[in-house]
């Protein structure tokens, strides 16, 4: 009896209760090779690494490291350039929690 890997369709996950993250990957290795589903796994992630060398660091880490002034800036790229009155507030409330 020579064992055989039983490869799902795409509308027997729904039918067995598979879950839906599996399902999916079941789905798309029905049609795509193993080395295609391992690219395309991957994309995701590579997606966010990239993204990670974007985003400004936290106004926390400025005030740790006694960057006051780089850490209102900071709080001002992420509060937007209306709010610079409760910036100034926020700031002083982080500090006391930094220090």
């Amino acid at each position: 009896m020579s064992s055989q890997i039983k490869l799902l369709k795409p509308y027997e996950c729904f039918a067995n209760s598979i879950p839906q993250w599996e399902c999916d990957r079941y789905v798309v290795g029905y049609w795509a090779p193993w080395n295609t589903l391992s690219l395309v796994c991957a994309f995701v992630p590579a997606i966010f690494a990239v993204c990670m060398f974007f985003m400004p660091e936290s106004p926390r880490y400025y005030i740790m490291k006694d960057k006051i002034v780089e850490a209102g800036a900071s709080l001002m790229k992420f509060r937007g350039a209306h709010a610079a009155s409760a910036v100034a507030a926020e700031l002083a409330a982080v500090s006391g929690f930094c220090n």
